[in-house]
């Protein structure tokens, strides 16, 4: 939505900028005619008549005005001192810092005060700069008279600061003392013998010490040298408790005052100027200026364009300053209330015609005069706000009993003056995560939706605190902070869980009674109805056990299996290479890889799915050792229907049956011969890379030979451990253990380190020996003295 704003925006400006020319004339030209029409040149205005106007704002500080004669009466007595010499007149000019009106306001108050006492500090101290003298004996000339021209000219310019008509600038004031004498905070050392600044410079430069006194013509000039130290010091003081009548923090003195509210009218003046000027850019000339009618709300009637441009004019160029010059505090109150009520016309004007129509006029919607308009309604905003710092109290002397008998007493409050409460933006900048306490910024695309609490942000102007903020239905405000600056207010707002989607409005009401509504404030979506998921749940497992190195089908019966994993405990023990699901999802097999090396006993099997749900089967998975083929006779005999061979593993492995299955399966899943041997097993039977290992050992004969090969081969580098794992049945040992090349000449490395630990066996090789790259064999020796060979166990590099 926000988009799509800024794209008709911008559309609008490109159109206005296309559609309308851009006008340009002198920007000095003043004043304007009385119809609402700016001047120009061709209304018998020369440029003799524009540097002349110039010439008396550039000399007298005042704007030139044809009707204003005591104003311009007031310009000369400020800018020209006249004195009787010798039998005639002679004038002097001061040069005025700004361009003020001379005739509202003085230098009065805190202001007269400090810089009264300036000027005469600046008058005696300035002698006792100059008559300094060094007393080191090494002090250079030039040196000597940096230090007084930089000490000089900082007071001077200090003096000239704070005499300043509208009253000095804090900063600037705070900079010459800290750069006179040292650091303003903490509070600085009034002792004039540990000043710091310039100050302190000149005291080293001229070594002014007591160190160095030794005459009385010495002394004399170390004293000068610590009065003017104290002048400074007690300026300073004097200064900081009048700051507060500068900064803000204090009610200003009425002289002081009215020359800011001055500069501000210049400035509506000017803006009014150039509100004219962007009217004439758009074509909307004085005539339509006339007859166009503003609508200025419920009880307000209607005014034109020029009508309210015109009372903006006269307000601002004579009746405001009259009022003010004639009236005083009085008439700064009637000041008040009036460019209240002119603001909140010019400000309605300035909404208007910021809306897109061709109500009352296309031009007077144009970008270029709302912008204008709305900067005029902030200079008149700016008024009021300094008129506002002026109050008039009215007091009354009563007469009775007690020690606070003829005291003056405050009676009455000060007399008020409604100010304007203006919204400009309502937006949300923060969400609060449900369920938790942690905010999250607005990010692109984000709505509002039931039950979500958010921080919402009004930006604009906010005179009177603290505000009531109510929606029309389903959102509570719960809290409200306010900036101190009052141009933003920041609310945590909750929306009711049963709320419907659509705009909300919202009403304000400032403490004063003010009351406005802003519509579309918020938005509420509706909220995103999410699919119950089906039922998920395991209730069958078959089989639920297996052997090392076995590739099993594993079945899962239960509901809503459909697109579920699964997982055997942690690690590769247990892999799942694939999964189908059938008759509806009631009904999953996974095909699943048991490693040689996995751990026997009990494993957790889970099934999960993408969105968090789990379920367990009733059973756990467990893995036995591997089926190993025994070299001995045996007969095939024909298996009992339905014997679960995880059952089976249980039971006593004597039987002839138990053994036939074993055997029988055995051949089936690794397809190997199988020797038969009634006692014994010669090693010469064996293959080459097992004699290699056992006869130079000394052994000739095992009772059993049993060959595998490994579908994950250990890699060894150089100069790293060398060592392997294995997982044993129960009660079985490893003796010896030997990795042998598979081709002659073999090599053979023998494991001096092999360790136990329940079934499980680690056998260990030496890291620096010399082996070449290849694929090796592993021999282990078995306590039983059988004899497992494992092909391709180790891959050297």
């Amino acid at each position: 939505m926000a988009l799509q704003e800024d794209i008709e925006n911008f559309t609008t400006t490109v159109e206005d900028a296309v559609s309308y020319p851009i006008l340009t004339r002198d920007a000095s030209d003043y004043p304007f005619s009385k119809n609402g029409s700016s001047s120009s040149s061709g209304n018998g205005i020369t440029a003799t008549t524009r540097t002349a106007k110039q010439t008396i704002r550039d000399v007298l500080g005042w704007r030139y005005r044809t009707d204003d004669a005591k104003g311009f009466l007031a310009a000369l007595n400020k800018s020209f001192s006249l004195k009787e010499v010798e039998g005639h007149i002679e004038w002097n000019w001061k040069a005025q810092s700004y361009m003020v009106q001379a005739d509202m306001g003085e230098i009065t108050g805190a202001q007269a005060s400090v810089y009264k006492q300036a000027s005469v500090a600046l008058e005696n101290a300035l002698p006792l700069l100059d008559g300094l003298t060094p007393l080191r004996t090494d002090a250079d000339a030039e040196d000597i008279n940096a230090m007084r021209a930089i000490v000089r000219t900082e007071m001077t310019e200090l003096v000239s600061e704070l005499g300043i008509t509208g009253g000095p600038r804090v900063q600037r004031v705070d900079l010459f003392f800290e750069k006179l004498i040292g650091p303003l905070n903490p509070k600085p050392n009034f002792d004039p013998e540990h000043v710091k600044g310039q100050l302190a410079r000149v005291r080293q430069r001229f070594g002014l010490t007591r160190a160095r006194v030794n005459t009385i013509t010495e002394e004399q000039n170390l004293t000068n040298f610590l009065i003017l130290v104290d002048y400074i010091n007690g300026l300073y003081q004097s200064w900081d408790s009048k700051r507060g009548f500068f900064d803000g923090s204090a009610e200003p003195f009425l002289g002081t005052q009215l020359v800011l509210i001055s500069e501000v009218l210049d400035a509506i003046l000017e803006q009014l100027q150039e509100t004219y000027d962007a009217m004439d850019s758009v074509f909307f000339g004085p005539a339509e200026r006339q007859t166009t009618e503003i609508d200025l709300g419920p009880g307000g009637g209607s005014l034109s364009v020029s009508e309210i441009l015109s009372c903006v004019e006269n307000f601002a160029a004579t009746e405001g300053r009259q009022w003010i010059q004639e009236g005083g505090k009085d008439g700064v109150v009637v000041f008040s209330s009036t460019i209240i009520r002119l603001t909140q016309i010019v400000q309605r004007a300035a909404d208007i015609a910021a809306v897109p129509s061709t109500n009352p006029v296309r031009p007077f919607h144009t970008r270029r005069v709302a912008l204008a308009l709305g900067e005029l309604a902030s200079y008149l905003n700016a008024a009021k706000d300094r008129a506002s710092q002026i109050s008039r109290r009215t007091m009354y002397a009563v007469e009775h009993q007690g020690k606070e008998e003829n005291q003056w007493w405050d009676l009455s409050p000060a007399i008020a003056y409604t100010a304007l409460t203006r919204v400009d933006n309502v937006d949300w900048f923060e969400r609060k995560e449900q369920g938790t306490n942690k905010w999250r910024a607005r990010q692109s695309g984000d709505e509002i939706f039931p039950g979500d609490e958010v921080k919402m942000v009004l930006w604009g102007s906010f005179a009177h605190l603290p505000l009531s903020l109510e929606f029309d239905s389903d959102i509570t405000v719960e809290g409200t902070d306010y900036d101190p600056s009052k141009r933003k207010v920041v609310a945590l707002v909750r929306v009711s869980d049963t709320a419907t989607s659509g705009p909300r409005s919202l009403l304000i009401e400032d403490c004063e009674g003010q009351k406005r509504t802003i519509h579309n404030a918020l938005f509420i979506s509706a909220p995103v109805q999410k699919p119950t998921p089906d039922e998920f749940k395991v209730t069958d497992m078959d089989p639920h056990c297996g052997h090392q190195g076995q590739t099993k089908c594993v079945k899962f019966t239960g509901e809503g299996l459909s697109g579920c994993g699964v997982c055997f405990g942690k690690g590769n023990n247990i892999r799942t290479k694939g999964t189908t699901y059938s008759d509806g999802g009631k009904t999953m097999e996974a095909e699943i890889v048991i490693s040689r090396r996995a751990r026997i006993g009990q494993y957790p099997v889970m099934l999960f799915m993408a969105d968090g749900r789990s379920a367990m089967p009733p059973k756990k998975f467990e893995v036995f050792a591997e089926m190993q083929s025994a070299l001995a006779t045996f007969e095939v005999r024909q298996a009992p229907e339905q014997i679960d061979e995880c059952e089976q593993e249980h039971t006593t492995t004597g039987g002839p049956g138990s053994m036939e299955q074993e055997m029988a399966h055995d051949a089936t899943a690794t397809d190997q011969q199988t020797q038969t041997e009634t006692e014994a097993y010669p090693v010469a039977s064996c293959p080459p890379t097992v004699k290699a290992v056992l006869e130079p050992e000394g052994i000739t004969k095992i009772n059993e030979y049993k060959k595998d090969s490994s579908s994950q081969p250990e890699k060894w580098q150089k100069g790293r451990d060398r060592k392997l794992e294995w997982e044993l049945k129960p009660e079985q040992k490893v003796k010896a253990a030997w990795v042998v090349s598979k081709s002659e000449p073999f090599k053979v490395l023998k494991s001096p380190d092999i360790r136990h630990e329940g079934t499980h066996v680690t056998m260990f090789f030496e890291s620096t020996a010399q082996v070449p790259p290849g694929t090796y064999d592993l021999v282990k020796l078995m306590s039983d003295e059988s004899v497992e060979h494992v092909e391709d166990a180790v891959i050297c590099k």
